[in-house]
């Protein structure tokens, strides 16, 4: 026979051997795509038991959080004053106005973010007062009400809506806030603007690199400031003074520095 009968053997042989080894091959593709069944069907599982979008939530990084604008915590702040002081007689539009300007100068609440001017009714931002009326009655938390003895307020329908806000951004503070109400709320409406504009004119002095005695700041008042400071006389500008520093009031020398008249004349 051909090919020889040895040789033949060698073919079969080496057949035989080879067809072993695709067996094994076959096995483990076998075994894999079993495996692979299995693991498909796990994914199903696990997809509609919403395991996988849990791990998917925790790999994926969060996108970082927005700022929020100063302008919306300082309206939170508004309407958490407006909240507590509403149902007080005196509490009107200037007042609101020194509480603000006394959050920002007195416990450094920056987000206040006043821009101050030396006006009849001590530092006041007209833009500000705006703002703040704008934003608390358009979230319905305050409602601002002009009438024909001035601004009045009245809470909201949605009242509500402030608490949560002020106590992320202001519950560190919530304390000293209580305590500064405490100290302004009495008070009737010209004695929150003296005690506003003693403070206004004493840190703006101090800003200015000075450490100014009680004349140098009653001098400020009475004639850098609005002729109408003139009618109240130099003892009650120095008996606020005297009444800031036994309640703690002193200012630092930090903060804006108010306009001064001049400066308003030349429209800077």
């Amino acid at each position: 026979p051909v090919p020889p009968l040895e040789q033949q053997n060698e073919i079969a042989q080496f057949l035989k051997d080879s067809l072993g080894l695709a067996d094994q091959q076959i096995e483990k593709v076998e075994r894999s795509v079993l495996l692979l069944g299995e693991y498909r069907a796990a994914l199903v599982t696990a997809a509609v038991t919403g395991k996988i979008k849990a791990l998917l939530t925790e790999a994926t990084p969060k996108p970082a959080k927005k700022e929020v604008p100063a302008a919306f915590k300082r309206s939170v702040l508004a309407a958490y004053i407006a909240d507590m002081l509403c149902d007080q007689p005196t509490f009107g539009r200037v007042k609101f106005q020194k509480l603000l300007h006394m959050c920002e100068a007195h416990l450094e609440i920056q987000e206040v973010a006043g821009n101050y001017r030396r006006d009849a009714a001590g530092p006041f931002d007209t833009q500000m007062m705006r703002s703040v009326h704008s934003q608390i009655e358009k979230q319905g938390w305050i409602a601002p009400v002009k009438g024909d003895m001035g601004w009045t307020y009245a809470r909201g329908e949605k009242l509500d809506g402030y608490r949560d806000h002020f106590d992320r951004y202001f519950g560190e503070r919530k304390e000293a806030l209580e305590d500064l109400l405490a100290l302004i709320t009495p008070m009737k409406t010209q004695q929150a603007e003296i005690v506003s504009t003693a403070f206004a004119a004493w840190n703006d002095l101090l800003l200015e690199g000075k450490t100014p005695s009680d004349d140098d700041i009653v001098d400020l008042i009475r004639n850098d400031w609005t002729e109408s400071k003139k009618a109240i006389s130099e003892d009650r500008w120095c008996s606020a003074l005297d009444w800031r520093r036994e309640k703690g009031l002193a200012p630092r020398g930090l903060g804006e520095h108010t306009k001064r008249k001049a400066a308003q004349r030349g429209g800077h």
